[in-house]
């Protein structure tokens, strides 16, 4: 992001921000990720997603099981 793209208000009139505040700015953002967020049910697995592809002729790699731990 740059000065161009980002601004701030100053009483009446928008200027551009100093690229030091939207550096500052987005390190402060919150890094909210899908892999992240945690779910309440905790005891998930694949197998409606397999069944969901299954019934479209579709198959998943069955070989790794990246996501069990």
């Amino acid at each position: 992001m740059t000065p161009r793209g980002a601004y701030m208000r100053v009483g009446t009139s928008a200027e551009p921000m100093p690229q030091e505040q939207i550096d500052r700015l987005f390190a402060m953002r919150t890094r909210n990720s899908i892999g992240r967020i945690v779910s309440n049910r905790q005891d998930l697995s694949f197998e409606q997603l397999r069944i969901y592809y299954d019934e479209r002729g579709k198959r998943l790699n069955q070989g790794r099981e990246v996501f069990k731990s």
